[in-house]
């Protein structure tokens, strides 16, 4: 007989409770990581005269690092109102990738995803912060871009 699953786990606690749901279930504790990577993959912005910060890369040589050898509109990654962020995180030999938000349409998404070399197949989970990031990450799941 297969085994009932518990509904009690993500019960409010308390019939009008705004409060975190009640007792998760058990899981691996969290461990220490030795770098995190955030590759952002659409935003709001494409800028490549600014200055920046020495621990941020430009859009410029990371997509001259996936490949990129002709300066030209196509090369380059397509700015859209919304986030779409890459978040890897290091430790030893092992990566785990989520993609935190989908941007505002899948065009962005894939464009973007691929002139930059992100291989979508190693993302693991997809974070959506809300329901109009849905759109481009369900585009992604049914063209099997990961």
């Amino acid at each position: 007989m297969p085994e009932r699953a518990r509904t009690d786990l993500w019960e409010p606690q308390g019939s009008n409770s705004l409060g975190p749901p009640g007792p998760l279930p058990s899981t691996t504790p969290m461990q220490p990581i030795d770098k995190l990577t955030v590759h952002v993959v659409v935003d709001n912005t494409t800028d490549m005269l600014s200055s920046r910060p020495r621990h941020v890369t430009s859009e410029l040589r990371v997509l001259m690092d996936a490949g990129m050898t002709e300066l030209a509109g196509e090369a380059l990654c397509s700015a859209h109102h919304g986030l779409s962020l890459a978040v890897t995180a290091h430790r030893g030999a092992e990566a785990r990738t989520v993609l935190f938000d989908a941007g505002p349409d899948p065009y962005a998404l894939e464009r973007n995803g691929r002139a930059m070399h992100l291989d979508f197949g190693r993302i693991e989970a997809v974070v959506l912060s809300h329901g109009s990031n849905s759109r481009p990450a369900i585009f992604a799941l049914k063209t099997r871009l990961f």
